[in-house]
C-alpha cells in the first residue's frame, strides 16, 4: 500500500502536487485499488478514467444531497478537468460506466453519521437523439425510520450481482431478479 498526499504551494508558489496529479502518478503503479480522499473538481476525471481501466474495488468520497446528486456533481466536476472539453453526454457515459454504487451517508441531528442509502447505478439515461443526458440509479437499500436499513431492489444488475455474490461473498435476498444489460429482466 502507497499513500499519495496532496499539498498546496509554498510561499513562493512552487511545490504544489495537485490530486489530480497524485490520481495520474498511482495509475503508473500498477494498483489493485485506487481510494482517493474527496473529489471537488477536476480529479474526478482521473478517478473515473481509473475505475473504467479495470481498477475494481477503487472508491472515493464526495459531498452532496444524495445519491443522484452525487452522480449529476461527478458529471459536472468531470466537465471541470483542466484542458479538456468534454461533452456533457461523455461526461455522463464516464460516471454512468465508471461507478457501480454510491453509498449515501447523511449527519443526524446528534451529529452522528449514518448510512441513508446505497443506489447502484444502472447506466445511462439516453434522449431521443442517443445522447446520454442522467445516470439512471436503482435504490438498492435505504434507512427507514424504525425499522433501519432495508433492502428495497427488486432488480438488480446481472454484472453488479454476480461481483458481490461470486467476489464478495455476499448473499442476494430472495426474490431478486438480475436486470441485463439494456433492462430485460433475466
Amino acid at each position: 500500500m502507497r499513500r499519495l498526499e496532496a499539498r498546496p504551494p509554498n510561499i513562493e508558489g512552487k511545490g504544489e502536487v495537485t490530486q489530480r496529479e497524485l490520481v495520474q502518478d498511482a495509475l503508473r503503479m500498477f494498483p489493485d485499488r485506487i481510494i482517493v480522499g474527496e473529489v471537488r473538481g477536476g480529479e474526478a476525471f482521473d478517478m473515473l478514467q481509473a475505475m473504467n481501466s479495470g481498477h475494481l474495488g477503487s472508491m472515493t468520497t464526495g459531498h452532496a444531497n444524495d445519491a443522484q446528486g452525487m452522480a449529476r456533481r461527478l458529471v459536472s466536476m468531470v466537465q471541470m478537468a483542466e484542458d479538456i472539453d468534454m461533452p456533457y453526454s461523455v461526461a455522463v457515459d464516464l460516471v454512468a460506466n465508471g461507478i457501480d454504487l454510491i453509498v449515501h451517508i447523511v449527519r443526524e441531528k446528534t451529529g452522528r453519521r449514518r448510512i441513508d442509502h446505497v443506489v447502484e447505478v444502472v447506466g445511462p439515461v439516453r434522449g431521443p437523439d442517443g445522447a446520454s443526458y442522467d445516470v439512471e440509479l436503482n435504490p438498492l437499500w435505504k434507512y427507514v425510520q424504525g425499522k433501519g436499513f432495508v433492502w428495497v431492489a427488486e432488480e438488480m444488475r446481472a454484472d453488479h450481482l454476480e461481483r458481490l455474490r461470486d467476489k464478495g461473498g455476499w448473499r442476494p435476498p430472495a426474490g431478486l431478479r438480475p436486470l441485463r444489460p439494456g433492462g430485460e429482466v433475466a
